[in-house]
C-alpha cells in the first residue's frame, strides 16, 4: 500500500467526524471516499456499506488485484476518473472492457506484471477507446512497436501527459515474434481476440494536446534502468547520420510538447537527442535521470551531446533537472545556462556543472536594466557540484532577488569568501530554504567512497571568532527560513546559539564535527550525548534527535530538529 502522506492524514481527521450526526456524515462521507486504495482486493472481503458510497469514489489505487475483481470493484464506482493499477495481469483486449465499465476515464496508469510477458499479451492499443484519456502511464518490460504509441496518440485526442517504462522501442516486431502471434492467430479458439498489428499513417495529423513526455525508469528495481532502448533499425540502413525511425516518428508528432523527462539508460546516438529537441521551442521543463553513460548504437556518444541539443533547440526553460548524468562539461552547461533567461529551477546534483555555468546563470538577462524586473531564479540545487565555488555563488545571491530555495552541499561554496562583502543578498529576505556547509579556505572535496578507517584527514581549521561573526551576521539576515541545514569542517556549534532571527523557521539539521579523530566507542558516545544536550538547548519545545555519524569520511555530531511532526515536508 502506498506511504500515508498530508492528504491522506486529512482524510483520516475526517473519520470520526462521520459520526457525529447525520448532517456531518452527509457533509463529510463523499470527502472520506474519495481516494480508496486497495492491496489484493477480492469480493468476497469487501466492506458491504462501501457499495452505496460507490459514487463518490474519484480515484481508485489497486494493487495486485485480479480482473474479475477489478470489474466488480469499477460496477460500483461510476464517477471514477483516476485509476491506478500496479502489479496487474491483463490481456490485451482487456484495457478496451475497462474503457466500456469506465468510459470517463481521465487519468489511467498501468503497471503489468512483469513475468515472461510477450508483446502479444500486452498490446497497448486497446488504450485508444479511452476517448477522455488524459494522463497514460505504460508499465511493461517487453518489445512495444512504436505504431502502437502512436495509435493510442492519435485516437485519445485530450492526452495531455504520457509515460512509457518499456524493455525496447521498435519499428517492427522481429520474424520469431511475428510468426508467434500468426500462429496464434490461426486458432479459432483465439482469432477474435486478438487485434492486428496497426499500421499509423505519418501524413495528415499530429497530436496537438500532448504536453509532457516521459520515458522513466522502472520503479522498485534499481536494475532496470533501460527505460527505453532503441531496437534495431529495419527502415534506414544508415544508422550513423540519421535519427533512430522510432524517434523521428514520434518527435514529429508531438510539436506542443511543454517537459521532456528521460530516466535510464539508453543507447541514444547523437542524432537522436537532436531529433528530440528539434523544433520543441515550446518545451519549458527538461529533466534528465540517465544514470550511467549513454552509450549509442556501436559507439561512445559524445560527452556533451544531449546538452548540446537542449542548448540549440530549448531557448524557453522555466525547469532544468539534470542529476547522475554522463560526464559532460562545465562549458555545455553554462551554454544551456546562457541561452535561457527566463529559468526559475535549475538542478543539477553531482554533475560537472560549475563557475562557469553558474555565472552564466547569474547575470541580468539583456533586455533588462536595473530599473526593470529582476532575475525569476527561484530554486537552484547544486549538490555535489565540485566545480562550483564562493564566487560564483556570490553572483547568485546578490543578483537573484526572488530566490527561495538554495542548495550548496558538497560544494566549494561555503568559504569565508562567500560572506564578505557589504553588497547586501536582496534574496535574504524571501530565502525560506537553505543548506551549505561552512568550509575552510583551502577546502579541498574528498575522494568520494573512501572509508574513513583509511581516509588522510586534514586537521580542522575553524574560523576565528571575527569570522565566524562575520557569517553568523550572513546567516541571521535570512529571516523568512522555513528549513536550514548546516555542515563543513568549518562548522563549529558557536557559529549559530540563536535561532529567532527567523520565527518561521520549522526545520533545522546541523553536522558539527568532531575534533578528534580517533572515534572510539567513548567518542562516539560522548558525541551523541553531546548533541542531544545541545538540540535540547537550542530548541526547547521542538522534537529533537540527535547522534553520530560520518560525513565525507569525518566524524560528526548532529542535531534534527523540527517544530513538530510536520516538520519533515519543509525538506
Amino acid at each position: 500500500m502506498p506511504k500515508a502522506n498530508k492528504s491522506d492524514n486529512c482524510i483520516n481527521d475526517l473519520k470520526p467526524a462521520i459520526r457525529v450526526n447525520h448532517t456531518w456524515n452527509t457533509i463529510w462521507v463523499p470527502y472520506l471516499y474519495e481516494k480508496l486504495s486497495f492491496c489484493e482486493y477480492q469480493q468476497t472481503r469487501s466492506y458491504p456499506k462501501m457499495h452505496s458510497y460507490g459514487h463518490h469514489v474519484k480515484s481508485l489505487e489497486l494493487l495486485s488485484i485480479e480482473w474479475n475483481n477489478l470489474a466488480f470493484l469499477l460496477n460500483f464506482t461510476t464517477s471514477l476518473h483516476s485509476l491506478f493499477l500496479h502489479c496487474t495481469k491483463l490481456s490485451t483486449l482487456q484495457p478496451q472492457e475497462l474503457a466500456e465499465i469506465t468510459p470517463q476515464l481521465r487519468v489511467l496508469h498501468i503497471t503489468l506484471k512483469q513475468h515472461s510477458l510477450k508483446p502479444l499479451e500486452c498490446q497497448m492499443t486497446p488504450v485508444s477507446a479511452f476517448k477522455h484519456l488524459e494522463d497514460f502511464y505504460w508499465n511493461v518490460l517487453t518489445d512495444v512497436r512504436i505504431d502502437d504509441i502512436l495509435f493510442v496518440l492519435k485516437s485519445c485526442s485530450q492526452l495531455q501527459s504520457l509515460a512509457l517504462t518499456i524493455n525496447l522501442l521498435v519499428e517492427e516486431l522481429d520474424e520469431a515474434k511475428v510468426e508467434e502471434i500468426d500462429g496464434i492467430k490461426s486458432s479459432s479458439l483465439v482469432a477474435d481476440a486478438v487485434p492486428e498489428l496497426v499500421k499509423v499513417d505519418d501524413d495528415g495529423w499530429t497530436s496537438t494536446s500532448l504536453r509532457v513526455l516521459s520515458w522513466v525508469s522502472m520503479p522498485f528495481r534499481a536494475s532496470s534502468w533501460n527505460s527505453v532502448m532503441l531496437g534495431p533499425r529495419q527502415s534506414c540502413l544508415d544508422d550513423s547520420k540519421q535519427p533512430h525511425p522510432c524517434v523521428r516518428r514520434l518527435f514529429q508528432h508531438t510539436p506542443n510538447l511543454k517537459k521532456v523527462k528521460i530516466s535510464g539508460e539508453g543507447n541514444f546516438g547523437p542524432q537522436d537527442w537532436d531529433c528530440m529537441f528539434d523544433n520543441q521551442a515550446s518545451v519549458q521543463e527538461i529533466e534528465l535521470d540517465l544514470r550511467v553513460s549513454v552509450i549509442g548504437r556501436g559507439f561512445q556518444v559524445s560527452d556533451s551531446g544531449y546538452l548540446n541539443a537542449v542548448s540549440r533547440s530549448c531557448p524557453n526553460l522555466k525547469k532544468f533537472i539534470a542529476k547522475l548524468i554522463p560526464p559532460t562539461t562545465d562549458e555545455a552547461f553554462a551554454e544551456v545556462m546562457r541561452v535561457n533567461h527566463g529559468l526559475q529551477m535549475v538542478s543539477v546534483k553531482h554533475t560537472e556543472f560549475g563557475d562557469l555555468a553558474l555565472h552564466q546563470l547569474a547575470r541580468l538577462p539583456p533586455t533588462l536594466t536595473s530599473a526593470g524586473s529582476s532575475h525569476s531564479l527561484v530554486e537552484l540545487d547544486v549538490e555535489g557540484c565540485l566545480h562550483i565555488t564562493s564566487h560564483s555563488a556570490i553572483e547568485i545571491l546578490e543578483n537573484c532577488p526572488l530566490l527561495r530555495s538554495l542548495n550548496l552541499l558538497g560544494t566549494r561554496a561555503g568559504t569565508i569568501e562567500l560572506f564578505k562583502g557589504c553588497k547586501p543578498w536582496p534574496c535574504a529576505k524571501v530565502l525560506e530554504r537553505l543548506h551549505m556547509d561552512i568550509q575552510p579556505l583551502d577546502y579541498q572535496p574528498r575522494p568520494y567512497g573512501v572509508g574513513w578507517r583509511q581516509a588522510n584527514l586534514p586537521p580542522l581549521k575553524p574560523y576565528t571568532l571575527e569570522d565566524q561573526e562575520l557569517i553568523r551576521e550572513r546567516l541571521c539576515s535570512f529571516t523568512s527560513l522555513l528549513g536550514l541545514e548546516l555542515g563543513g569542517d568549518a562548522m563549529t556549534s558557536e557559529i549559530l546559539e540563536d535561532f529567532s532571527f527567523a520565527p518561521k523557521l520549522r526545520k533545522v539539521v546541523l553536522f558539527v564535527p568532531v575534533k578528534s579523530n580517533d572515534y572510539s566507542s567513548s567518542i562516539i558516545q560522548k558525541a551523541g550525548e553531546m548533541a542531544q544536550e545541545r538540540g535540547a538547548a537550542l530548541f526547547p519545545n521542538w522534537i529533537v534527535a540527535g547522534g553520530f555519524s560520518y560525513i565525507s569520511s569525518r566524524g560528526v555530531y548532529f542535531i534534527n530538529a523540527v517544530i513538530n511532526k510536520d516538520g519533515h515536508l519543509v525538506f
